[in-house]
């Protein structure tokens, strides 16, 4: 019985990866994001038109105001802090794009090769 030796280990293909940053798309993003987060004031208006409650809504709401009250501070806190949020991750988006832009080609592919290896041990 004969056996046969393994022939020399044959390396595994190369992928090549790509990668293209479309700027202009993450700008309209980052607008549609500054864009909501100006929109505070018609959330505003509508959290003081439905969570608003004084002694003159009448003797019904007696025992609701307060928690109606903290309803409403909470809600306002929250949507200024949604607002500041979503105007924030727009000028972070906005920086990706300028940086995505300053990057040129060779820092590219110098970026590529460290950080896109086809070698799992390099990642």
């Amino acid at each position: 019985m004969t056996t046969t030796e393994p022939g020399p280990a044959q390396p595994l293909p190369v992928k090549k990866y790509s990668f293209h940053a479309d700027t202009a798309a993450i700008r309209k993003c980052a607008k549609v994001y500054h864009d909501l987060a100006d929109t505070k004031n018609t959330l505003t208006n509508y959290i003081n038109k439905w969570l608003t409650v004084d002694a003159s809504d009448g003797v019904i709401f007696v025992l609701l105001r307060n928690v109606i009250n903290d309803a409403h501070s909470d809600t306002l806190k929250n949507a200024e802090t949604l607002e500041k949020l979503v105007d924030d991750s727009a000028d972070e988006l906005d920086g990706v794009a300028k940086m995505y832009d300053q990057t040129d080609t060779s820092k590219a592919a110098a970026f590529d090769r460290v950080n896109c290896s086809p070698n799992p041990s390099n990642v």
